[in-house]
């Protein structure tokens, strides 16, 4: 918090990205790396997600509805989730939608 609210002072603006804090604390070429790995985690993250709500979904589809030889699972979740996603954006019903799965997930830890 210390280096974005620095970063923010010195620039000007009301924002800052990782990128420009690492700049700013390791260089250029630090910058570089860093974002080099905050794209492999990230990545990493979208396939599991996509991976494990795929299995969810086939798991919880009954049998004569999965389509293993048409569209494979992780290809259903992504387009289920990501056309609803699309579908609602800009709109409350996709906040409130995310409200929900953000208690869930909350609930979770419980």
């Amino acid at each position: 918090a210390e280096v974005a609210l620095g970063d923010m002072a010195s620039s000007g603006k009301v924002a800052t990205s990782l990128q420009s804090m690492a700049a700013r604390t390791i260089g250029p070429a630090g910058a570089v790396v860093s974002s080099l790995f905050f794209i492999i985690v990230h990545f990493g993250l979208l396939v599991a997600y996509l991976s494990r709500g795929g299995e969810l979904l086939a798991a919880a589809l009954p049998a004569g509805l999965a389509l293993p030889g048409i569209l494979p699972a992780p290809a259903a979740f992504a387009l289920l989730f990501g056309g609803g996603i699309f579908a609602t954006k800009g709109s409350d019903a996709l906040e409130s939608a995310n409200n929900v799965f953000t208690l869930v997930v909350l609930g979770s830890f419980a």
